[in-house]
């Protein structure tokens, strides 16, 4: 959802919504949430980590996946999230 409300113009959109098709798709479980209002609590302030960061953020900790971002600032420093430009 994020990335998608992020695309530029409609080609980028389109772009994005294939990438996002041919993607695995991995749902919240009732852990994250707990664990994305601990980030929130310890990140808010410092890095701008808001729920919907935080949520990825803990889904990525949960799966033992590198979450990919160009906003590293709300992302780093997160215990156990290894993040990661893409370009």
């Amino acid at each position: 959802m994020e990335v998608l409300i992020g695309a530029r113009d409609r080609r980028e959109r389109s772009d994005l919504e294939k990438l996002l098709r041919s993607s695995e798709v991995v749902s919240l479980d009732a852990e994250d949430g707990w664990q994305a209002a601990r980030i929130v609590q310890a990140y808010s302030a410092s890095l701008g980590t808001g729920i919907l960061d935080a949520l990825i953020a803990a889904t990525a900790i949960r799966e033992g996946l590198t979450l990919v971002t160009l906003n590293e600032r709300h992302f780093r420093g997160i215990v156990g999230l290894r993040i990661e430009k893409p370009f």
